[in-house]
């Protein structure tokens, strides 16, 4: 039988989380303070989808792609169904002060490297990092379904913290988890 339970989860980063917000074109070349993701009071933040991928994407990193096998799928399929986020974006803080866009020269610190594309094409990037220890915290609903128990739901977002958030994950962006039961 299917059961409803609900919880909150708080990340905190154990490593800096570095921002690539895509700007609709691959042509594009927006400033660092562009590439950061913000609320409409100017707070630096995540989209929850950030989450879900990191939990379930077939493309990329995910939980049910490195620890679920052939099971991925149903697993992964499981989560996006059951799995709900009221919040479509998870405010960015530390020590229960969010960063602001205000502050961004304070708070960010710009990276620049070189990424290597398909067969070792160089692709310089300019990034803005947040450095560690970083905090969000959201709270969730899930029902258990035969594919994903509410165990395993809280499982994942363990895992998903070796996996990271952000972009260049798991060597940014990774993050310890306390998952709280309500």
């Amino acid at each position: 039988m299917a059961t409803t339970k609900t919880g909150k989860v708080i990340l905190t980063g154990v490593k800096p989380l570095l921002f690539d917000r895509y700007m609709g074109s691959n042509d594009a070349k927006p400033e660092p303070i562009e590439k950061v993701y913000w609320t409409q009071d100017g707070e630096a933040c995540l989209p929850t989808l950030n989450l879900y991928s990191s939990l379930t994407a077939e493309n990329t990193k995910s939980v049910a792609k490195m620890f679920y096998g052939r099971n991925a799928k149903k697993v992964g399929m499981a989560v996006n169904s059951f799995l709900y986020i009221p919040e479509t974006e998870l405010t960015l803080n530390r020590e229960g002060k969010p960063f602001h866009i205000d502050n961004f020269d304070k708070q960010f610190e710009v990276v620049e490297h070189v990424a290597r594309l398909d067969k070792g094409i160089p692709n310089p990037k300019v990034r803005p990092m947040l450095r560690a220890p970083w905090t969000t915290e959201f709270s969730f609903e899930f029902t258990s379904s035969p594919d994903c128990s509410w165990e395993v739901m809280v499982k994942m977002f363990q895992q998903a913290g070796i996996i990271g958030l952000g972009t260049y994950r798991p060597i940014f962006g990774t993050y310890h988890v306390q998952v709280v039961e309500s």
